[in-house]
């Protein structure tokens, strides 16, 4: 039964973690740039107000 066991578990572990962790870092990426972008925005817009103003 210990065989049986340490061959599952290399082989049950490295797949789920392959499949979540591409999607979790791209979501991270993804959130990270729409934070960026906001900011950029937002001091974009700031410097325009005080130009004008």
């Amino acid at each position: 039964m210990r065989e049986i066991i340490k061959l599952n578990t290399p082989r049950n572990n490295p797949l789920p973690t392959r499949k979540v962790r591409p999607r979790r870092k791209k979501y991270l990426e993804l959130k990270r740039q729409r934070e960026t972008d906001a900011i950029v925005e937002f001091t974009r817009n700031q410097l325009i107000d005080s130009y004008d103003g």
